[in-house]
């Protein structure tokens, strides 16, 4: 079976876990999902797919986190804390920047985007990926519509 085969299935694979391990296996994406957008809005390769492909099965897989006892999904307000407003709080550009200068070092590029575009559009595309995981849906039209700058 192939990737694609993989995230085009219909039925998220659903998990039940304590809430704090949702949170803990959330919480443990949210620095690479972030960098992972912001490579996309930001470097220009044909390594978008492969960047795309990575955030849509990360997305799946904690979108059929359920947590335990009412096996209902971890709710948008939990997903949007773990993946935008705990990563960019108090100041949101600095550490937009911050991801910029990480994606920038790890492919040895100067990047130098306008950084008020890049966190408005990152911002709009976490809160999305947040709606949907939070609520158990997949992701794959979000992570699609996520195109670079």
């Amino acid at each position: 079976m192939c990737i694609d085969e993989v995230l085009d299935r219909e039925i998220l694979t659903e998990m039940t876990f304590p809430r704090a391990e949702v949170m803990r296996r959330v919480d443990s994406r949210q620095e690479i999902i972030a960098l992972h957008a912001i490579k996309i809005l930001c470097i220009p390769t044909g390594a978008i797919s492969h960047w795309r492909r990575e955030l849509i099965a990360w997305g799946n897989y904690l979108a059929g986190l359920k947590i335990a006892r009412t096996e209902a999904p971890m709710g948008e307000q939990l997903a949007y804390l773990i993946h935008y407003k705990r990563p960019f709080e108090p100041d949101h550009l600095t550490s937009t920047v911050a991801f910029i200068e990480m994606a920038a070092a790890e492919y040895d590029i100067d990047l130098n985007p306008d950084v008020n575009i890049v966190h408005e559009r990152l911002h709009a595309f976490l809160t999305s990926l947040a709606e949907r995981i939070g609520t158990g849906q997949k992701v794959n039209d979000v992570v699609l519509g996520l195109q670079p700058l």
